[in-house]
């Protein structure tokens, strides 16, 4: 409203056919103190958005571009480390075998959501390739108790192995 009210006066104070020297004056005169507005050229594309950054990671991770996908996480801001890009960042850490890396990702996810058995299922996962077998058996028994199905298969499906493992199952 200031800068308007000054254009509205300047307009009055100098004539159409002013100098430009004198409307440069103006010009200077009416710019000092006000906020340099940002560049508007076509060359700079409008902001986007967490949500869109994200959806563009996870299409990249899905192209095979994990570190594309990664570069882009990890420029998301504080507010944008959701369950989503959480979850994301797993799957891209234990796809280029960081699973340190992806078993802290879950775990941080877990406390946003500490009854999702997703989570849970994928941090197991995630936990066996550690080779910490315990704590990944715990979370599945959790899981599966509350109802995951995923979990449930897990467990059986590691079941099968230990007795092949032992020579139980042929």
């Amino acid at each position: 409203p200031r800068a308007l009210h000054q254009v509205r006066l300047a307009r009055r104070m100098v004539p159409e056919d002013a100098p430009d020297d004198a409307l440069k004056a103006l010009e200077e005169a009416l710019s000092q103190g006000l906020p340099e507005a940002p560049p508007t050229t076509a060359e700079s594309p409008p902001a986007e958005s967490d949500a869109r950054r994200l959806a563009r990671a996870n299409a990249l991770f899905r192209e095979g571009r994990p570190d594309a996908a990664m570069g882009i996480i990890r420029a998301l801001p504080d507010r944008a480390r959701s369950v989503p890009a959480l979850t994301l960042e797993a799957a891209i850490m234990a796809e280029t075998g960081q699973l340190d890396a992806a078993a802290r990702a879950l775990e941080t996810a877990l406390r946003f959501e500490p009854t999702n058995l997703v989570l849970e299922t994928r941090l197991a996962d995630v936990l066996m390739g550690l080779k910490k077998e315990k704590r990944a058996l715990a979370l599945l028994a959790e899981a599966e108790a509350a109802g995951g199905a995923e979990a449930k298969l897990m467990l059986a499906e590691f079941d099968l192995k230990r007795g092949a493992d032992e020579g139980l199952v042929g």
